[in-house]
């Protein structure tokens, strides 16, 4: 019998920690069986198992050396894992919180069901362990399974305030349920008391899911008052552009009247053979032409809008611009394309309408097969970073503002890319790479607006 339960329990710790880490693996870096990433579930599978085995060992009920798995999963995910530390502590947490919601609601069903103590579900071998611990692995299984369906087929793209708040809540919820099932297997409680904690238990269970629920809908708010904002953007870029473009256009036909009526002028003080009063003629209308901005333009018309609108206002600003754009970019979502390029000319133009001194913009947007690189450039007189190393917004009402930076990281991260702010030959530099042949971006839409 002794080799039995060695047998069962062993087995049990490896299929809970496949379950555990299959859950982990997805979430942080989405299908592992279109990747063939199984050696990072299997070497992370195994690390789980050894923990629990050792623990098991040591104790019949963890407690708090729980959070040694908390410790474990987020430690390999640092080192093997994709996402933010934020989601890999996260998961670290959610993933026990579940583990233990489960265990501690079924195993208090399971000996209130059969009148047994629950010392005889943790440390006696029997019917009753055998039977809790194989309702407690498929619970877990197909929690886990509805979870990773869950998190596939929504596209909730949390902020670090989120992420933060819901850590806590599941770090609690655990915490508090821990504690409960120790105050039970310390003491000799009586039925309506068992009862009583079984249904704190639920209640706390009924919490979290109603917490990840609100948090969730005011997320999908936010993302989607923001689309909207985007949107009523995008449309302002593309007006501005229609608008430039039949300015440009009476532009050149007024210039091509010019060349006509100086072109009979310059013919005539030919025939009369006046080279004075040609070179006379030749330099005043040097002096007086202007030259109208250069237009861009791309295989992306919103990409067209935003530049050309953003850049006639700069030159009318008196700030020099210069463009090395390729001419065939990605096509990734417009809304994308209308915040990173929006954000990062209107903080350039900004940055220079205080630069007394030849102020500049240059805007690199080099496409490869595999990334796009957006980087805009502008001259400064003094060191930005020095003073403010943390880019924080410096307007009269900062809460209206300084959102550019975090949604310039948070699109950088849907596309798998990076964002950098530097300094190099008197200019300051905001740069964005975003890699355009990812799973992500693959997988990307464009949102529907409400």
């Amino acid at each position: 019998m002794n080799i039995f339960w060695n047998i069962f329990e062993l087995t049990v710790n490896i299929f809970e920690a496949a379950n555990v880490m299959y859950f982990v693996c997805t979430f942080l870096n989405g299908n592992i069986r279109h990747k063939g990433e199984y050696r990072y579930w299997i070497i992370g599978s195994l690390i789980y198992a050894t923990t629990t085995t050792i623990l098991n060992i040591i104790t019949d009920y963890e407690g708090v050396l729980l959070f040694v798995y908390v410790a474990i999963v987020f430690l390999y995910s640092l080192l093997f894992l994709n996402g933010t530390i934020l989601q890999k502590l996260f998961i670290s947490v959610f993933q026990l919180a579940c583990l233990v919601l489960v265990s501690n609601v079924i195993t208090n069903l399971v000996t209130y069901a059969v009148k047994a103590p629950l010392t005889q579900v943790y440390s006696e071998s029997g019917w009753i362990r055998l039977l809790t611990v194989i309702l407690v692995q498929i619970t877990d299984f197909y929690l886990f399974q509805i979870l990773i369906r869950i998190f596939r087929n929504k596209d909730v793209h949390l902020r670090k305030t989120e992420w933060i708040l819901l850590l806590s809540i599941f770090l609690l919820s655990t915490t508090i349920i821990v504690l409960i099932q120790l105050a039970q297997l310390k003491n000799d409680l009586t039925k309506n008391t068992r009862i009583l904690l079984l249904f704190a238990d639920v209640c706390i269970v009924i919490i979290n899911i109603i917490t990840i629920k609100i948090i969730t809908l005011l997320n999908q708010q936010y993302h989607t008052k923001m689309e909207n904002e985007l949107l009523h953007t995008k449309l302002q870029y593309q007006t501005q552009y229609t608008t430039a473009v039949q300015q440009q256009e009476e532009s050149v036909k007024k210039q091509r009247h010019d060349i006509k009526n100086s072109m009979t002028v310059l013919h005539k003080l030919a025939e009369q053979g006046d080279m004075n009063g040609i070179r006379k003629y030749i330099q005043q209308y040097i002096e007086h032409y202007h030259t109208d901005i250069s237009f861009v333009h791309t295989n992306h018309d919103i990409v067209d809008a935003i530049i050309n609108t953003k850049l006639s206002y700069a030159h009318e600003m008196g700030i020099n611009t210069v463009c090395l754009i390729d001419s065939n970019l990605p096509k990734i979502s417009d809304t994308d394309y209308c915040s990173l390029l929006g954000n990062m000319l209107d903080n350039a133009i900004e940055a220079s309408q205080n630069n007394k001194n030849s102020p500049e913009i240059i805007l690199e947007m080099v496409s490869t097969n595999t990334q796009l690189r957006i980087r805009v450039k502008n001259k400064i007189q003094k060191s930005i970073l020095n003073t403010n190393p943390y880019l924080r917004t410096t307007k009269s009402v900062p809460r209206k503002h300084g959102y550019g930076i975090s949604i310039l990281k948070e699109i950088a991260a849907r596309y798998d890319g990076s964002t950098d702010f530097f300094e190099e030959d008197s200019y300051f530099i905001a740069q964005v790479v975003l890699y355009t042949t990812s799973e992500k971006t693959r997988n990307l839409k464009e949102p529907v607006y409400k």
